[in-house]
């Protein structure tokens, strides 16, 4: 069962600014420690070795925003649609209501005819892979997304400058949408 969300006021111009609303993570003990959920319009990285649960986490955040009315969009570079929906569904849980993008980047990068050899992957498939994250922000405008997993994408970049350029990137948009 999700926490209820514990909103407080936003920020006016006449006063201080107050905290920003809170977002249930769909995990009653984990919003209890947080005060009620992760702060909204905010982006989170969870890391964590293969197993440890990250995308069971994020599968409770995005129900918790279904559950709440949010639009959801969960972006997987990993895995496909229904590979996702196999995770969901052996929870017992369905993905219905949530706008699933995938962009499958392990399936592009095991072709041989789709590598880059003039350039760079960071000059080519990490700004063309974050262009399609951005653009499917733009089109879902979600009130909570899940890009999972960021760990090919840093794979990608040539240097930890590319990748973090593209992370802040990735934080603007969110911030601009309003999304966490």
């Amino acid at each position: 069962m999700a926490a209820e969300a514990h909103p407080t006021s936003e920020p006016d111009a006449s006063g201080p600014a107050a905290e920003p609303t809170r977002t249930a993570t769909g995990i009653e003990g984990l919003d209890a420690v947080l005060g009620g959920g992760l702060l909204r319009r905010r982006m989170y990285v969870i890391e964590g070795a293969a197993g440890a649960g990250k995308t069971t986490l994020a599968l409770h955040f995005m129900l918790a925003g279904r559950a709440h009315q949010e639009r959801c969009l969960w972006i997987t570079t990993t895995e496909t649609r229904d590979e996702l929906q196999v995770a969901a569904h052996s929870h017992g849980w369905s993905l219905e209501g949530i706008d699933v993008v995938a962009l499958s980047m392990a399936e592009h990068m095991a072709r041989p005819e789709q590598q880059q050899t003039l350039f760079r992957p960071s000059h080519v498939e990490l700004d063309e892979t974050m262009q399609a994250v951005l653009t499917a922000l733009e089109r879902v405008q979600p009130g909570c997304m899940v890009l999972d997993s960021l760990s090919i994408l840093r794979d990608m970049a040539a240097e930890p400058f590319a990748y973090r350029r593209q992370l802040l990137a990735l934080k603007n948009a969110l911030v601009a949408c309003g999304c966490t």
